[in-house]
């Protein structure tokens, strides 16, 4: 049950980056290129949370899934803080925050598992 959710969380978080993405290029507000780099990143942690589970990536890659699986439980959190005191309120980047912080914990855990870390 814990795989699937990761699975779950790890393709909306893939769907959601590539979404920010496409608005960010097509709308061009200042700025949007820093943000569609952030996008990028956001595709980028959830298709390597996606390889881990998938896969087993290997053991080389191992360390950069889980310095991703951190940056994206610091950019939902820094998301979710910037939101709290934002205005107007933004629903989407509650929901983008909640996922990149619930899908980075559980790369996290899924990677460090001692079952699952020997095949890495």
């Amino acid at each position: 049950m814990f795989r699937l959710v990761t699975l779950w969380v790890s393709m909306f978080t893939v769907m959601a980056g590539g979404w920010l993405a496409v608005m960010e290029i097509l709308l061009r507000h200042p700025g949007y290129g820093g943000r569609t780099a952030v996008a990028a990143f956001i595709v980028g942690e959830g298709i390597a949370s996606l390889a881990l589970l998938l896969s087993g990536a290997g053991v080389r890659f191992r360390p950069f899934i889980q310095v991703g699986a951190f940056g994206a439980i610091g950019l939902g959190s820094v998301a979710l803080f910037r939101l709290a005191t934002a205005t107007p309120f933004e629903g989407f980047v509650l929901v983008i925050g909640i996922a990149l912080v619930i899908q980075g914990a559980m790369t996290l855990t899924f990677s460090s598992r001692r079952r699952h870390a020997r095949g890495l």
